[in-house]
């Protein structure tokens, strides 16, 4: 509506450059800044007419930007300050030119603030920068006013700055922002809104189509899934102490809340919260407050995969029992489906979601799939295990193959299944042996997908893992067990570690009773 987007154009360029400088004080590139400032205000318009509704729309607003930060942060690590104080106002965060004195105050800021923290820095910056009350400060944050004016004060107290407030507009204003963005906010939400309609502009034919043996109806179209609340469940106010989701004694752990779910058998984080499958085949998105709402049915051992670039979750929902089997794709955003591929067989894994292609195994062969553009693709090569960032690994007869698409080299190493970090930098697989393709507790390994070279994994010999996923910031997360709590059977603790694989350090976090009901780390 007119009038609506008049409003929202008037608020987005009255905040445009505080969201941006605020961003860049907790730690993001300036590029990065102005990306994770469009994509959080394309949120916001999506929703705009509930949105100024709010109580606090300031509120509102920055709490959905940095919910896109900390989103952000789990695949991609914060950049490092420079050890020399930068030009804040080029356009890649350098013009060559002599800092002025409010951006080596800037510098100087940055590398105090590096102290901090990640509450306390948040708290501080969005309280001076942001220029947001106590009270506004502890709801963007989701805590009681006593904490926000802890993390405050406490952080504060932490700086070697004489005068904060006027240091921090000083050095904020040595940020240069680029003009408001507000036709690319605009398009960027209407482009999320308009995900689902994709399929239905680009035409849908009715006869199928035979690919490599298997039958593919052509794309049905966008499909509402019937999606229903769920009944409500317990939430608890509880910081995650590890960097992914993840699901031990009847909670799911998620961010910043933990959740009462049913036992779960599988595990993908997204948009800030996460999708699970559960012992009945319900599949359903949980948000970061905790809300749970069904979106789909899948048998109770199937795969979930997930891709936070797009927000997409794929699976296969069986039907009936096979001969009406679909795979589907949905934008957890957009709260719709993206896409359904009606198969002629149940027996089909999902693989991995990357850069718009779902890939998934069919019985004869791999395919490639552009959910929003068409019929799926027989690959070239079969035995594929996971995709990231271009980057491929082919499962061969006890080894793996990681294939670098930027650099054009490939390696085989030792290994059983694998899981790229985000980027594609690093590979976790398993050392290959009895037991260890149907889930039992294994030996893992870590390689440099760009050298091959093997990396300490964090877990001894006598020692193993469980689970292992990738965290954000260069961090493995693993559920570790004792080789002698094993071999003695009965019931036994397990560690949940997280291991900074920059410096090899790692931290047993938490105890997780191992029990019936298996834990689960989001993939």
């Amino acid at each position: 509506m007119p009038g609506d987007h008049a409003d929202f154009a008037a608020y987005l360029t009255a905040r445009w450059p505080s969201l941006v400088r605020t961003l860049v004080l907790l730690g993001c590139g300036r590029p990065e800044a102005v990306t994770l400032a469009r994509t959080g205000l394309a949120r916001c318009d999506q929703g705009w007419d509930r949105v100024r509704r709010a109580d606090d729309v300031d509120v509102y607003t920055y709490a959905t930007v940095l919910g896109c930060l900390h989103q952000h942060r789990r695949q991609v690590p914060a950049p490092a300050v420079p050890a020399v104080a930068p030009a804040w106002s080029g356009s890649s965060g350098s013009s060559g030119e002599e800092p002025t004195a409010d951006e080596l105050l800037l510098h100087a800021l940055m590398l105090q603030l590096e102290r901090l923290d990640t509450d306390e820095r948040e708290a501080v910056v969005l309280h001076l920068v942001a220029e947001l009350s106590e009270s506004q400060v502890a709801d963007v944050l989701d805590v009681p006013l006593e904490s926000a004016q802890a993390r405050i004060t406490h952080g504060l107290g932490r700086l070697d700055v004489l005068s904060p407030r006027e240091a921090f507009r000083r050095a904020s204003e040595a940020v240069e922002v680029p003009a408001v963005p507000v036709d690319d906010v605009v398009a960027e939400a209407r482009a999320r809104r308009r995900r689902r309609l994709r399929l239905g502009v680009a035409g849908v034919a009715a006869a199928a189509v035979v690919v490599g043996g298997l039958a593919w109806a052509a794309d049905r179209g966008p499909d509402d899934p019937g999606e229903r609340d769920l009944a409500p469940v317990a939430v608890r106010l509880e910081r995650n102490p590890v960097t992914v989701a993840w699901y031990a004694d009847g909670r799911l752990h998620l961010d910043k809340v933990s959740v009462k779910v049913p036992a779960i058998t599988a595990l993908v984080e997204l948009d800030g919260g996460a999708v699970y499958g559960d012992r009945k085949g319900t599949i359903a998105f949980v948000a970061a407050d905790g809300q749970r709402r069904r979106i789909g049915h899948q048998d109770p051992d199937g795969r979930l995969v997930a891709s936070t670039g797009e927000g997409w979750v794929a699976w296969v929902d069986p039907g009936d029992g096979g001969s009406d089997a679909t795979l589907e794709v949905y934008d957890v955003a957009t709260g719709a489906n993206v896409a359904t591929q009606d198969l002629r067989t149940g027996d089909v894994r999902p693989i991995a979601i990357d850069q718009g292609h779902l890939y998934f195994a069919a019985p004869d062969g791999t395919y490639s799939w552009e959910p929003a553009r068409g019929s799926p693709r027989r690959m070239d090569r079969d035995g594929l295990v996971d995709v990231e960032s271009a980057n491929l690994v082919y499962q061969l007869d006890g080894s793996i193959e990681m294939e670098q698409g930027f650099f054009n080299v490939s390696f085989v190493r030792p290994g059983t299944d694998a899981l790229i970090s985000p980027g594609g930098v690093l590979v976790l697989s398993r050392v290959p042996g009895p037991g260890v393709a149907t889930g039992a507790p294994f030996r893992p390994l870590l390689y440099d997908a760009r050298s091959g070279s093997r990396k300490p994994t964090g877990v001894r010999a006598d020692e193993r893992a469980v689970a292992a996923a990738f965290g954000s910031n260069n961090t493995a997360v693993y559920l570790v067990a004792q080789v002698a709590d094993l071999d003695s059977g009965g019931d036994h603790l397990l560690a949940l570690r997280s291991c900074d694989l920059t410096d090899g350090r790692c931290t047993d976090v938490a105890p997780v009773e191992a029990g019936t009901d298996p834990p689960v780390l989001a993939q």
